[in-house]
């Protein structure tokens, strides 16, 4: 089996790069990739419908308003850097995997039904720029990764709430944070913010994955990932003790909120994934730091946990609380295929595939529905407010 699953890798990461019109193999990798679809609809138990045709098409409902959330996006330059050969080996920011295409691809479908469902605003969910993050304020990857991509058409006007990835913490978070883009809401590696649902109120967590794993280092202090590029201002111990603090405090006030119908909290890191990384596992900080946050959002109350990190669309929801977890890391890295699980009870979707995350907020629930780069709903489910 070791073979195959290396050989549906391939055959998944040569048809999602657009390289099948190059090569001549293409029988071949179809049929890899038809093993491929079969082995994940063994891993995809079905769920309740939930009514999607007006997505596909663009078509708000009436009392309903929107926002989007996608991860994993920023490589265009990073696309450049590597055909110059100005690769990651070498200090540079280029990657084979990162795919411009596949980024403006995504952008696209995204201007598209922000011209009728009208989001208030885009979530990104980290790896803003790739490979390294950014070097300073000049930065050349700030106008090609994110202003040439999003700032047209409907996506123009629309502001975003930017959490960071570990990618970023590669570079420098603070010119990150000063950046000066006024549809760019970056104000600290971990911040908060409310979204009206009638008198009462989504509360959104902006969270930093790399931060709170600093905050683990006393519990689990070796085998960090990227460990040589983070700083002690922004990924280091005491940081990560003062997220972890903001973190409490939040989960507690919501817990006793009667005006907080939902909490949704933004992290770049998953709690639960069945993606296959292959040799990139989760480090001992970030395996002890997923599990804290899955114990401390776990409530009575419903929430939501979005992510990316993971390159692959997957839907997970707690066995005992309704505590559902979302990644979307599919926004133009190179995809990762899944993993097979025999007890995974928890696991409800997956899908390895671009796209990005449409919310559609009402006043009793919140949908969330998976868009791919055909603008096709790949799946949906609805969040039922606290009562």
């Amino acid at each position: 089996m070791a073979w195959l699953q290396k050989e549906l890798s391939k055959a998944l990461w040569l048809l999602r790069s657009d390289i099948m019109s190059r090569i001549n193999f293409k029988p071949l990798v179809i049929t890899l990739v038809f093993l491929l679809v079969v082995r994940q609809s063994f891993l995809s138990p079905q769920l309740a419908s939930v009514e999607n045709g007006h997505i596909a098409a663009g078509t708000p409902k009436e009392g309903m308003s929107y926002f989007f959330s996608v991860g994993d996006f920023g490589v265009a330059a990073c696309e450049t850097a590597y055909k110059a050969g100005n690769v990651e080996r070498s200090g540079g920011i280029g990657h084979y995997a990162c795919g411009a295409e596949n980024q403006k691809r995504v952008a696209d479908v995204m201007e598209k039904l922000a011209g009728t469902l009208k989001p208030k605003f885009i979530l990104s969910l980290g790896d803003n720029f790739y490979i390294r993050g950014v070097k300073n304020l000049e930065d050349p990857q700030f106008k090609e990764s994110f202003v040439d991509v999003y700032r047209y058409g409907h996506l123009e006007e629309l502001p975003w709430q930017v959490s960071l990835g570990d990618h970023d913490h590669r570079g420098n978070v603070t010119a990150m944070l000063l950046w000066q883009n006024e549809k760019w809401q970056l104000p600290s590696p971990y911040y908060s913010f409310q979204y009206p649902v009638g008198k009462k109120h989504m509360e959104f967590l902006i969270t930093d994955s790399v931060g709170l794993e600093g905050g683990m280092l006393e519990e689990a202090p070796e085998g960090r990932r990227f460990e040589e590029d983070l700083t002690d201002e922004f990924a280091g111990l005491e940081a990560g003790k003062r997220q972890w603090e903001w973190i409490r405090q939040h989960s507690d006030s919501y817990g006793e909120s009667p005006d907080a119908v939902l909490q949704v909290v933004v992290g770049h890191r998953p709690l639960r994934s069945l993606a296959d990384r292959g040799t990139s596992t989760a480090s001992p900080p970030e395996a002890a730091a997923a599990k804290k946050l899955k114990e401390m959002l776990a409530k009575e109350k419903p929430v939501v946990f979005l992510h990316g990190h993971d390159h692959v669309m997957q839907h997970f929801l707690e066995n005992d609380k309704p505590l559902y977890h979302f990644g979307n890391g599919v926004g133009g890295m190179g995809l990762h295929p899944f993993k097979q699980c025999s007890n995974c009870s928890e696991f409800k979707w997956g899908e390895s595939a671009y796209g990005f995350a449409v919310h559609e907020v009402g006043n009793l629930s919140m949908k969330v529905h998976f868009v791919d780069v055909t603008q096709q709903v790949r799946h949906s489910v609805e969040i039922p407010f606290n009562a």
